[in-house]
C-alpha cells in the first residue's frame, strides 16, 4: 500500500502538480529532520518527508512542531520526498512563529 502511494505521488510530481505534505517534525542529531506521519504512529517510514538543516535553522523547528508545505519527489539517489517550502508551523504563519519566545 505504501509503495503504491509513493508511486502515485512520484507520478503527480513529474506532471508538475503541486503536492502538499504535512506531519510532525523530528529533528535528528545531524541537524536535518523528517516530517513523520500520524498514519505510521509517528515512527520512521518510507513516506517520511525530509527537512533540510537550513529549514530547521531558519524556522527554529523543534521536534513536535507540526509543519505543512509543498514537497518534491526524490531526485536520483534520494529515498525521501523533500519539503520545498514551509507554509505553516503549528497551523500558523511561519513569520509569526519566528518571533515567538522559546522557553526551553
Amino acid at each position: 500500500k505504501q509503495e503504491l502511494m509513493f508511486a502515485i505521488l512520484k507520478r503527480l510530481a513529474t506532471q508538475d502538480i503541486e503536492i502538499i505534505g504535512d506531519g510532525v517534525v523530528e529533528v535528528l542529531q545531524d541537524g536535518f529532520g523528517f516530517l513523520r506521519s500520524a498514519n505510521a504512529n509517528y515512527l520512521p517510514g518510507p513516506d517520511d518527508i525530509y527537512i533540510s538543516p537550513s529549514q530547521i535553522r531558519r524556522f527554529s523547528l523543534k521536534t513536535g512542531d507540526t509543519v505543512e508545505g509543498p514537497i518534491r519527489s526524490p531526485k536520483e539517489g534520494e529515498r525521501y520526498f523533500a519539503l520545498l517550502k514551509v507554509n505553516t508551523i503549528n497551523f500558523d504563519d511561519p513569520e509569526k512563529i519566528r518571533h515567538k519566545i522559546h522557553f526551553d
